[in-house]
């Protein structure tokens, strides 16, 4: 450790990654974590959260609010609080996120992205399964309560099960995730089946990633989010009139370090108003985990931090026609493709590699993650580099681009 003018240089080694930051010891190292950090609910739909802070001098109590108080109800007690979705959601789906704060240090926060989506109404004459939360992100260690309905049958109980991915999860739909998987972000599917009719269920979601006192890296979780999401031609880009969103100094022209609610960019990728929310229509608005690691970097300084696999591991121009598409050739394509594909999987085009990332196969596999098939399924598991480029691409929404 080497002290130069009141401040401290240190190098950080998490998960196989570099971080090299410079940081002021005499900043506050209060830090509020919350859980879940993101869920998926249908109108009306309710979910209990659960918060804490560390590292706090004198004052460990904390405060809850909404991003847009018209957006359900919140009620708090101290380090719970239950939010209520509204009763309906105009168009298909609609997010508010709820804040945390520290008393003590009131710019110390965390946030959880709620989103509401309108249920599917087809087949809803026959029997059908209901679950809620329909998706969730957990820290390690930390657990949820699922809950199930039957319609359509007298017998009304559900059978549950974790299909897929780490973790447990008891007769009463408690899902526990594991205090230290292998590899971060990981991804799972539960699944609540009718008893009386077992063809009949349901499935939700659940992604682990890292909590809240994690760093996250800017070259590697952020920059790619936001130069595939906004970085197009005559948006933002280096001499477009928007400002540019592909270069670190320009990103940081729009946040407020170690606040992301006061910065412009949080800001507007957390507008839902469709006329105003970035990305603009008709592009997809950003997933609750890519806006939870935007949210998290900024809160954590803004840092320019450095991931990667290896002693040089270049993430930030990932794109499918080249890199993704290429490995898929190279490890994948001998197996899943044309008619015969191993498991039904064809990997040999676009569409049918979006099917197996969409639903946390892809990276569930290449990871060598619990309950997925281990891939190449005959060779050894892909270096860190390949994976965390694929991780980078799958961040940014894996484009077909």
């Amino acid at each position: 450790m080497l002290i130069t003018m009141g401040f401290v240089l240190f190098v950080l080694r998490e998960a196989g990654c570099d971080y090299n930051i410079t940081t002021n010891p005499d900043k506050s190292l209060v830090v509020v974590s919350v859980s879940p950090q993101a869920v998926t609910l249908t109108p009306s739909g309710e979910i209990t959260l659960t918060a804490a802070v560390t590292h706090f001098q004198h004052d460990s109590t904390l405060t809850w609010s909404l991003s847009d108080p018209n957006i359900g109800q919140l009620s708090s007690n101290g380090g719970t609080a239950v939010y209520k979705a509204p009763a309906s959601v105009p168009g298909t789906a609609m997010s508010v996120s709820v804040l945390v704060q520290s008393v003590e240090d009131p710019t110390k926060t965390a946030q959880a992205v709620i989103t509401i989506v309108n249920p599917d109404t087809s087949g809803t004459t026959g029997v059908k399964v209901l679950l809620s939360p329909l998706a969730i992100t957990l820290s390690p260690g930390k657990s949820q309560q699922f809950h199930a309905t039957v319609l359509g049958l007298t017998t009304t109980t559900v059978t549950w099960q974790l299909v897929s991915g780490f973790g447990t999860i008891t007769a009463d739909g408690t899902y526990s995730a594991p205090g230290s998987p292998a590899s971060l972000p990981t991804f799972g599917i539960i699944r609540a089946s009718s008893t009386a009719d077992p063809t009949r269920y349901a499935d939700a979601t659940i992604t682990i990633m890292n909590s809240a006192d994690s760093l996250v890296c800017f070259e590697r979780d952020i920059l790619p989010v936001l130069t595939g999401s906004c970085g197009m031609s005559g948006c933002h880009t280096p001499g477009a009139g928007p400002g540019d969103l592909t270069s670190y100094d320009g990103i940081l022209s729009r946040v407020v370090s170690g606040s992301a609610r006061s910065s412009r960019l949080y800001l507007a990728i957390t507008n839902f108003d469709i006329a105003r929310r970035m990305p603009p229509p008709p592009r997809s608005i950003l997933s609750p985990v890519q806006i939870i690691a935007i949210g998290r970097w900024i809160d954590q300084g803004a840092l320019k931090t450095s991931c990667s696999a290896g002693s040089q591991c270049d993430t930030t121009s990932v794109h499918y026609s080249d890199f993704v598409r290429t490995t898929m050739a190279t490890y994948c394509i001998g197996c899943h493709t044309g008619a015969t594909a191993g498991g039904g999987i064809d990997l040999s085009s676009y569409g049918g590699l979006a099917k197996v990332t969409a639903n946390g196969r892809l990276m569930g596999s290449i990871t060598f993650s619990q309950g997925f098939s281990a891939m190449p399924k005959l060779g050894p598991r892909l270096d860190d580099c390949t994976i965390a480029k694929i991780q980078a691409w799958v961040n940014r929404g894996y484009p077909n681009d």
